[in-house]
């Protein structure tokens, strides 16, 4: 793993045009597809998304379900199974899938399905809510709460003994009535975890045990102020709301890989409109709003954050149908011969693309 670094990003900055160009130069679509369109499968909200093997399957948290596709797009299931029923969940909020069996997160329990939606286990929860799971191929279920949470994160074994807790609640914190958390920010990396905490910019990486930063983001005046921290509790919602447009909360949607850092920020100045691609060989970062078109449309919002990164080193992210119809229609304005740039686009024709249609995704490399 390498050493614990600490990042300087400054918000306000011009963007730097030569490093938008190379990075763009080392971005490359790999394929792009569309998610199956029906009565069945029409996708409200994409919460999460997860490739496994052959398998996509979306957490969509507008219909409380977990979609299932095909590698190639096409709709192979749907599982929905809200209740209050001892195999059902009252709001799903994170899944994952390892060895063919599907994890749905409700607030307080893990429910285990196999991947046609039967129901295999329940597992109940006291003194942490879930709010995100990742869960190895052993079955250990690492679950991540809130910073008011007695542990941020622990882990539990495939008998549910707990075997680990980490990041103990903050009780400066402990007394604010707003509950926050990270989202999509907890995952695997190098046979460890990596990790962010609210009211915190820093990637930590726990492996054996052991915590470390693995990447602090100091974001200088965006950075939260120390009398946030430092004022009664009594205090801390009336400062949040002054703070929350102007500081970095945190950051999420994380994606970790030996090379890139890629996340978006919780509020700030540029949250909800801003991805940051954090080049850790070359020490240095770059926003999508400096990004040229089409890769900035990709980029266009924070839920284009990377949603994953597969086992052969492949991104992933949904776009909708209708920023890519924009897109090309804006591409091909620009450059008639825009297909021999972008060879991607040639087996799509933007007039054939509804833009109600669901999502597509998008494969991409950072070479």
């Amino acid at each position: 793993m390498q050493e614990s670094v600490t990042v300087k990003i400054d918000l306000g900055a011009t963007p730097n045009r030569e490093s938008a160009t190379d990075f763009q130069k080392h971005f490359s679509i790999d394929k792009l597809i569309p998610l199956e369109t029906s009565d069945s499968s029409l996708l409200g909200v994409i919460s999460q998304v997860i490739v496994s093997g052959e398998n996509i399957f979306i957490l969509d948290m507008l219909q409380n379900s977990i979609f299932r596709f095909n590698i190639d797009g096409n709709f192979t299931g749907k599982i929905s199974h809200q209740g209050q029923g001892p195999h059902e969940y009252i709001k799903a909020r994170s899944i994952a899938v390892v060895n063919d069996e599907l994890y749905v997160s409700d607030l307080t329990r893990i429910l285990q399905y196999n991947l046609d939606g039967k129901h295999l286990k329940t597992f109940s929860m006291e003194d942490q809510k879930t709010y995100q799971l990742i869960v190895n191929k052993s079955g250990d279920m690492i679950v991540a709460g809130s910073y008011i949470d007695e542990y941020m994160l622990n882990v539990y074994d495939s008998s549910w003994n707990k075997t680990a807790s980490y990041f103990p609640r903050d009780e400066q914190l402990a007394d604010m009535t707003l509950t926050r958390t990270t989202y999509n920010s907890l995952g695997f990396y190098n046979d460890g975890i990596f990790i962010t905490n609210y009211f915190d910019p820093t990637v930590y990486y726990i492996k054996n045990n052991e915590v470390k930063p693995l990447v602090k983001f100091d974001f200088g005046i965006n950075n939260i102020p120390n009398d946030f921290f430092a004022c009664p509790p009594e205090e801390k919602l009336d400062k949040f709301t002054a703070y929350r447009g102007k500081s970095v909360m945190g950051i999420s949607g994380v994606t970790v890989s030996d090379d890139w850092i890629i996340f978006y920020l919780e509020e700030g100045p540029a949250s909800g409109s801003s991805i940051m691609f954090y080049d850790r060989k070359q020490n240095e970062y770059v926003s999508s709003q400096w990004l040229d078109i089409p890769c900035s449309m990709f980029f266009e919002k924070w839920n284009n954050a990377p949603h994953g990164y597969t086992e052969t080193g492949k991104y992933y992210s949904a776009i909708s149908s209708k920023k890519l119809r924009e897109m090309i229609e804006e591409v091909a304005k620009k450059e008639k011969d825009y297909l021999f740039r972008y060879e991607f686009l040639k087996e799509i024709d933007p007039a054939k693309i509804n833009e109600e249609d669901n999502d597509w995704l998008v494969f991409f490399t950072l070479k």
